[in-house]
């Protein structure tokens, strides 16, 4: 099936990656919440995403937003907009830049996407074993293409 060309040539993805720091090494979990058209549409979903999730400012014994319109000394990584700990959890909201391969669109006014995609997503370790990254290597439209 080919894709209706689009206007629009990057989409922008929330990524939510929870680190469990107890095991050894550290185990990373990683959810694609949301791809948006506009990066200032996926700024403000993942600025939000924690609370999305039914967390308050107070679960977490740290949090910190990265105000994108106020650039200054941020620790944590330009594309990251959260930080937060809890326990032995760290959470973080990441925006992760892809081309529009696809051609999809997304809902006027909102800049989420409309159709349903499914992502390859490949976890980077570092020589010692321990989890670096992860990043999104394919979007698509079915889940059989998604499978490597």
């Amino acid at each position: 099936m080919q894709r209706r060309p689009s206007l629009v040539p990057d989409l922008y993805h929330i990524k939510r990656t929870t680190t469990n720091t107890t095991t050894s090494p550290p185990s990373l979990h990683t959810e694609i919440c949301g791809t948006y058209t506009s990066l200032s549409s996926a700024q403000t979903a993942g600025l939000r995403r924690l609370q999305d999730e039914g967390y308050s400012r107070s679960s977490f014994t740290e949090y910190s937003e990265n105000d994108p319109n106020s650039p200054g000394s941020w620790s944590y990584g330009e594309d990251v907009l959260v930080h937060a700990r809890r326990d032995n959890e760290i959470y973080e909201v990441k925006v992760e830049l892809t081309p529009n391969s696809l051609g999809v669109r997304s809902r006027p006014g909102e800049g989420r996407v409309e159709e349903s995609l499914f992502y390859v997503v490949q976890t980077n370790e570092s020589k010692d074993g321990k989890v670096k990254e992860t990043e999104i290597r394919g979007i698509h439209l079915s889940d059989r293409k998604s499978v490597v």
